[in-house]
């Protein structure tokens, strides 16, 4: 019983220390997100989407093994519908409705690194290892 114990908190520090790490990719993306909302730059846009496949890749592997690999192949499919969209962009020219699709990713990815901040993501991660233990 007590190994079991000590698996479980062990695994609630890789979590954490996982979800600190990705957090700190993604400040830095929604700071490049932020520029583009302000200025209308293609250039940090791009740049934004770039970062958002770099952490989807990095991770990956270890939010596999905690099973949560939703959350970087959340990141990289927005990585690539991103690109698709700048490319569009970048051949007829920018649009409020692009504006608004890329305020929404920045918002979503806000509210996600807000969650991880303040403990709320880890702890929903928690529950639901622990609903899948008493199940399985």
């Amino acid at each position: 019983m007590v190994s079991k114990y000590l698996k479980v908190n062990k695994m609630d520090e890789s979590i954490n220390r996982l979800l600190s790490n990705f957090l700190v990719g993604l400040d830095e993306i929604l700071l490049k997100f932020k520029d583009f909302l302000d200025t209308n730059n293609l250039d940090s846009l791009r740049e934004a989407s770039n970062l958002l496949n770099i952490l989807a890749r990095i991770h990956f592997q270890r939010f596999t093994e905690v099973k949560h690999s939703v959350l970087p192949s959340s990141v990289y499919e927005a990585s690539i519908m991103m690109n698709k969209k700048i490319n569009e962009i970048e051949n007829r020219g920018i649009k409020d409705e692009d504006i608004e699709y890329f305020r929404e990713i920045y918002e979503l990815f806000s509210f996600i690194a807000e969650k991880i901040r303040s403990g709320e993501y880890e702890k929903g991660l928690q529950d639901m290892r622990r609903n899948t233990n008493e199940r399985g």
